[in-house]
């Protein structure tokens, strides 16, 4: 149990971190069309397209995006 809460407490100072290196700034269509080709994404390129990852245990997480859902049909 001690294990698991430290691994805890190291993933949300490390996404506390990242959420402070990347800032909630507006990301332009030209920055996006950069990411449709690659196969394979680094940790630079996720924070540009993630706001935060949520981890509720072993088998349940959120993420929340920096990018409105591209394959929503709905209006906005």
């Amino acid at each position: 149990m001690d294990e698991l809460e430290q691994a805890r407490h190291e993933a949300q100072a490390e996404l506390d971190r990242m959420q402070e290196v990347s800032g909630s700034e507006e990301i332009s269509d030209e920055k996006l069309k950069g990411f449709s080709g690659l196969e394979v994404f680094d940790k630079d390129k996720l924070k540009v397209l993630i706001e935060k990852v949520v981890v509720y245990g072993a088998d349940a997480m959120e993420i929340v995006w920096k990018v409105r859902n591209l394959f929503d049909r709905t209006p906005a």
